[in-house]
């Protein structure tokens, strides 16, 4: 909520809080009546925050008087992106005399969301007969077997 008020209470005037920057897609509102704030869905991969710059002019007869202020509007991370390989598919190859732990390639991951939202981890299905495993941090495949 956008709080606006003038300090001369003993005239009757109408105060109108309008943005004046910072709102260069319209997806922000300011109802005019009440100075509520809100605003249409934010995509924080899109725009990762918006500086407004809103005004409240009070309409005086005679001489109109205005303030303006600077709201910053950060937003937040939603966990709303999967994770992208690199590569739509990865070929690797080992001899069969490789030791356990040889390593057989590398896949890479990663995901537009910030912080722990975007932290991509690996896994194997179990279709592979335990003969490899996934390092879940680094996406490294060695020989397990």
């Amino acid at each position: 909520m956008v709080n606006v008020g003038d300090r001369q209470t003993d005239i009757q005037m109408t105060i109108v809080p309008v943005f004046t920057g910072g709102n260069v897609d319209g997806r922000f509102y300011l109802d005019e009546h009440t100075g509520r704030l809100s605003c249409s869905p934010l995509d924080r991969e899109l725009v990762p925050a918006y500086n407004l710059s809103i005004t409240a002019t009070d309409h005086a007869p005679g001489h109109a008087h205005s303030s303006t202020t600077r709201l910053l509007v950060r937003v937040m991370d939603d966990n709303d992106n999967d994770p992208l390989f690199e590569r739509t598919a990865y070929d690797g190859t080992v001899s069969e005399a490789a030791r356990n732990g040889t390593s057989v390639l590398r896949v890479v991951a990663t995901d537009l969301d910030d912080g722990l939202n975007g932290n991509v981890s690996y896994s194997l299905s179990n279709a592979t007969g335990g003969l490899f495993k996934v390092d879940s941090r680094t996406g490294v495949i060695t020989t397990a077997g």
